[in-house]
């Protein structure tokens, strides 16, 4: 994978992808693949070459500030034609060191030397702004390398040290390492120079700062987001939102968080080696609570309503209900009755003969012989029935 011009992948991303049968017809064997994004390149802001240089006839018994003087000397007097170098300082001798004799910044120890002294020096080319020149730090940074290599191998990289001169050997010139320093929110690309920090990503630099190798560009965490490059920090989403995962690049990603404290809901816990038990409790327990629901419905329907309507199995009663019958009367007299079968007695009467003004009156009586109250709803409903009377002409 390449990016167009301008733009480069990060130093870690991963830009190669491969499918086969060796990968089991998956990009690099994995399932899922994260595409690396295209940011904009920048120039560093410092690049260091470490380079090794042997002087022959020099021991360690000689004073180390001695020899590292003369040494920066002459790497200035070197570099001195290459533009920007001199007027802005923009090219130094960074470290000095002599393992051989355990010389190094900070630490001397004497040893003797054979062969010569191999001395490691740390050129440092730093970038340049300022309006009126137009500085390459990239082009600048090759021309210092080949100007040291060219001194050396042309025996113009001499020393002058008390009591004797020492020219560095041509053949000794060694090209160890580099390395370059990129601007706050820059990381290193996978080629020369630095790149940016894509969106929904911020620069990490819980190391030290000068040591941008550490560095590298973090997913911007939930409820943050992030919509441009090269930034050291996330931008926070408004009160109430978040987002749904890391990474975020708009404003848009943020969304209302939804409110869990006033909708409770229950959450299945599975617990390792009681799956089963689990399964079975969950079928187990609606079954019971249906089969108590069913079992109360038959006991109401079976023994509690058929009290409100039952007839009570007492002792049959009889009572009699006499009733005079004092003549003809216009209207009907109505007795009331608590049964459903009656027993009745035809009232008897003696005919008189005409003209009499005098009627003899047969008292009737009715006679209940199934006395049985009716109750419905546990109240006394009453039945009527009519007595008919007969008259004598």
């Amino acid at each position: 994978m390449t990016c167009n011009v301008g733009h480069s992948f990060n130093a870690k991303a991963m830009t190669m992808y491969g499918c086969g049968p060796d990968t089991e017809w998956k990009w690099n064997g994995l399932r899922d693949i994260n595409i690396p994004m295209c940011t904009s390149k920048e120039k560093p802001k410092e690049i260091q070459h470490s380079i090794s240089i042997r002087f022959p006839g020099i021991h360690c018994q000689m004073r180390q500030n001695v020899v590292q003087s003369a040494v920066e000397q002459q790497v200035a007097e070197t570099l001195s034609t290459i533009s920007g170098c001199t007027d802005f300082n923009a090219c130094t001798l960074k470290e000095f060191s002599v393992p051989d004799c355990g010389w190094t910044t900070n630490r001397i120890t004497r040893r003797s030397v054979a062969g010569g002294m191999k001395i490691i020096l740390s050129l440092a080319i730093k970038a340049i702004d300022s309006p009126t020149l137009a500085d390459d730090i990239e082009e600048r940074s090759e021309a210092v390398m080949f100007q040291m290599q060219y001194a050396v191998s042309t025996g113009q990289f001499r020393i002058s040290l008390p009591g004797m001169n020492s020219t560095a050997e041509r053949s000794s010139f060694q090209h160890l390492a580099s390395d370059i320093t990129c601007n706050p929110g820059f990381v290193k690309s996978n080629g020369r120079g630095c790149v940016a920090c894509p969106v929904g990503t911020f620069i990490n630099n819980s190391s030290d700062v000068n040591k941008q190798e550490s560095s590298s560009c973090i997913p911007c965490p939930r409820a943050t987001f992030q919509d441009k490059e090269g930034q050291q920090n996330c931008k926070p989403c408004n009160l109430g939102k978040t987002t749904q995962s890391q990474g975020a690049s708009s404003h848009q990603a943020c969304i209302i968080e939804k409110d869990t404290s006033a909708n409770t809901t229950s959450v299945p816990v599975t617990i390792p080696g009681k799956s089963g038990e689990a399964i079975a409790a969950a079928i187990a327990i609606p079954i019971v609570v249906v089969a108590i629901v069913i079992i109360t419905i038959v006991f109401y329907y079976r023994f509690y309503k058929p009290r409100l309507y039952s007839v009570p199995t007492k002792s049959v009663k009889t009572s009699t209900l006499c009733v005079d019958n004092p003549g003809f009367e216009e209207e009907h007299q109505y007795s009331e009755l608590f049964a459903e079968h009656h027993t009745y007695e035809k009232p008897s009467s003696q005919r008189k003969s005409p003209g009499d003004e005098d009627y003899n009156n047969t008292d009737v009586c009715l006679h209940n012989a199934d006395y049985q109250p009716l109750h419905v709803n546990r109240l006394s409903e009453p039945k009527y029935a009519a007595l008919e009377t007969e008259s004598e002409v």
